[in-house]
């Protein structure tokens, strides 16, 4: 199990950069395997803008590089993103920042960040 190769990985006398690059990609492959995502994350390399009043996605480096496509954010997307960013989350965490943030019921916030999550997802902003 995961815990036990943890565990495993302490004795080694890693230090805790090791064990925690160790630990990321244990935790991509253990999701792989099962073929669920439990939870995501905001892919480094992107940062949210305010240009002329409109929230933009900027890409940082190379590999992020699609000139072809500008990613626009509403407000709640936005705040969503702020809230978000740098931290793992699941679909659940983000109708929490919306349910927080707006007037809305939770069945309608539930379907608007799954929309949201497909559109980030095919545009290659989580992980």
């Amino acid at each position: 199990s995961f815990s036990v190769t943890m565990l495993a990985l302490r004795s080694q006398k890693l230090t805790k950069v090791q064990l925690h690059k160790i630990k990321n990609r244990l935790d991509i492959i253990y999701r792989t395997y099962h073929n669920t995502i439990l939870y995501m994350r905001i892919k480094e390399g992107f940062e949210l803008r305010t240009i002329c009043g409109e929230n933009i996605i900027i890409s940082h480096g190379v590999q992020n590089i699609n000139f072809t496509k500008i990613i626009s954010l509403n407000e709640s997307a936005a705040e969503v993103w702020k809230s978000l960013i740098g931290t793992d989350f699941t679909v659940e965490d983000m109708v929490k920042v919306i349910l927080d943030n707006y007037e809305i019921d939770e069945a309608t916030a539930l379907n608007d960040c799954n929309t949201l999550l497909k559109d980030w997802k095919e545009v290659g902003l989580v992980e």
